[in-house]
């Protein structure tokens, strides 16, 4: 800091504006351009006498982070990471589910991998956050993660594509799929490599999505009590922004009978990689001229950066969110494997029905947000899980339900529970990032993130073999059991359905340990409890877990496992 000897003028008669951007008061009201707040101050000091908390924001070059040309960097990048990964995930059910045509087990490992490579984001969260690049631990990594994600993009983009399993039939007047003539029997096995090189974007993919989570919550921890998530909000409406763009993308041009819709037209997988390489390659640029970080001269040791890590992971108020969260994640990917069947055959749904739902509930999720951020935004964590999560069972299994008994086989009424739990959805999504910014410690932000991320993928992951398992007695996977559609057909169906509800209902309770606002995370802060066994104890759970979910997920995909029944399979 400079001197204090230099003179400062009077607010009420001066406008000033410096690198670290503008101040314009007047007499009644001084209110800073850089903190978005009224100021208590009688006078401005240029550059040096700043307030601390608004120098220490971000660099010097770029103190406001919330809407100038940095911060729409960083919002830009999240705009168009989220498209690619929404993209990646919104050509899961029309290439595998219809083009490929796996079966329900094989579907939802299929579905599945791609999280195990998102489950990574512990280890990168480590490297981002010890390892700087030319002094700076965000913008290199998520420069090169999406500048990597190219490469197998590009991959897809010249490998030719197998026939599909159905075969589709296109007349003078009419096109159509003809689900009784197989043109290609092998399209299931040779499907699998995709499957690979999708999870290896994935994997890139994550490398830049934990740099830039990190960066966000640097910038939110900075925000005001008053006004912390705004910046999180932000993002997240430019995420659910991205996500518009793809179910466009995707419903529209994806369309074509051979992945099950009814267009005569459609666009090939390879041109679709070809739109998400060019969007990846935008991503590079933003990240080259306006994403901005803030260099870094000292850090510290690796070591010294996992003694820290283990002393803030094992307090009370990590632990408990961190546990409940995994089992949390746990119980809700416990469904039932003949959704996708359900929905393919019974309800008759189309990649462009799927984009018009998703659509509107992605619009009623940015509604949820904002009504959060806006009435709700220092309501119980625990209540805004609670009510999320009771609406959107209700919703799911009348839907289901009705679906599989043919009270209601109509595609728009399969999506009514998407569209009806969207807002309280939207909600309950933001919830978990307000909660990760309270207890992530300075300097370790893209680590904490990154493991939070990946204990609640883990629980997701195991609950995918779990429920694979559970529901194999009643024969759901293929689909000869939906084309005969007998009384004891839907029985097995609903009965696989029940169970999942089961174990959904009974994880509801877990929602009383979660910490209810950011004051009972510090109330817990305060008292200072540690359990290093518990922590210990809870990362060796995740650790083996993910590898065995891990394995199970690979052999389900293959033939000569796929048919054992602990994976899911009729048996061999």
């Amino acid at each position: 800091m400079a001197s204090n000897e230099r003179k400062s003028v009077p607010l009420n008669e001066f406008q000033f504006e410096t690198k670290v951007g503008k101040f314009v008061t007047d007499k009644e009201k001084k209110t800073s351009v850089v903190s978005g707040k009224s100021e208590n101050l009688e006078a401005f000091t240029p550059n040096e006498n700043l307030p601390e908390d608004i120098l220490d924001l971000v660099p010097e070059e770029a103190t406001e982070v919330r809407w100038n040309s940095f911060g729409y960097g960083l919002y830009f990048h999240f705009l168009f990471q989220g498209f690619v990964l929404k993209t990646l995930f919104s050509i899961i059910y029309p290439f595998y589910a219809n083009y490929l045509n796996l079966d329900s087990h094989q579907y939802r490992a299929a579905s599945t991998l791609p999280l195990s490579a998102w489950a990574l984001k512990t280890v990168i969260g480590v490297v981002s956050d010890v390892w700087p690049i030319f002094g700076q631990r965000r913008r290199p990594y998520m420069i090169a993660g999406m500048g990597l994600s190219f490469i197998p993009l590009a991959i897809i983009t010249f490998k030719p594509v197998p026939e599909p399993y159905y075969t589709p039939v296109y007349t003078e007047d009419d096109c159509y799929l003809n689900r009784t003539l197989i043109t290609n029997a092998n399209a299931k096995d040779e499907g699998m490599q995709y499957v690979v090189i999708n999870t290896l974007a994935f994997m890139l993919l994550s490398f830049a999505d934990v740099a830039a989570d990190g960066l966000k919550i640097e910038y939110s921890q900075k925000e005001g009590d008053d006004r912390r998530g705004s910046i999180n909000i932000i993002i997240y409406m430019f995420l659910e922004a991205s996500t518009i763009l793809s179910v466009i993308v995707t419903g529209f041009l994806m369309n074509g009978v051979e992945y099950g819709g009814n267009f005569c037209f459609s666009i090939s997988y390879q041109t679709l990689s070809a739109v998400m390489s060019g969007v990846c390659f935008m991503a590079v640029i933003n990240g080259v001229f306006m994403v901005h970080d803030k260099e870094v001269e000292i850090i510290c040791s690796v070591k010294e950066r996992f003694r820290n890590f283990w002393k803030a992971f094992q307090s009370r108020e990590v632990l408990q969110t961190f546990i409940v969260l995994f089992f949390w994640a746990m119980s809700i990917r416990i469904t039932s494997p003949a959704g996708v069947k359900v929905k393919k055959n019974w309800a008759k749904v189309t990649p462009l029905i799927t984009t018009v739902s998703q659509f509107v509930a992605t619009g009623l999720e940015i509604i949820g947000v904002w009504i959060l951020k806006k009435f709700f935004l220092n309501a119980s964590w625990r209540k805004v899980f609670l009510f999320s999560r009771v609406i959107h069972l209700v919703t799911e299994y009348v839907v289901e339900f009705g679906t599989v008994f043919n009270i209601v086989r109509n595609p728009y009424f399969y999506f009514a529970d998407d569209v009806i739990s969207a807002i309280p959805e939207g909600m309950g999504h933001l919830v978990g990032g307000l909660m990760l910014i309270e207890i992530c410690p300075k300097g370790l932000e893209a680590l904490f993130h990154s493991l939070l991320v990946t204990s609640f993928i883990v629980g997701m992951i195991i609950g995918t073999p779990i429920a694979n398992a559970v529901t194999a007695p009643f024969d759901i996977s293929t689909d000869e059991r939906y084309f005969s559609d007998t009384d004891e057909d839907r029985r097995m169906v609903a009965w696989s359905f029940v169970v999942a509800l089961l174990v959904q209902v009974f994880s509801i309770p877990l929602l009383r340990l979660l910490p209810s606002q950011k004051e009972d995370i510090q109330k817990l802060r305060a008292k200072k409890r540690f359990y290093p066994v518990l922590a210990a104890s809870f990362l060796t759970l995740v650790i083996v877990v993910f590898l065995l979910s891990f394995l199970m997920a690979i052999a389900t995909l293959v033939p000569q496992f796929s048919c054992q029944p602990i994976l899911g399979g009729a048996g061999c």
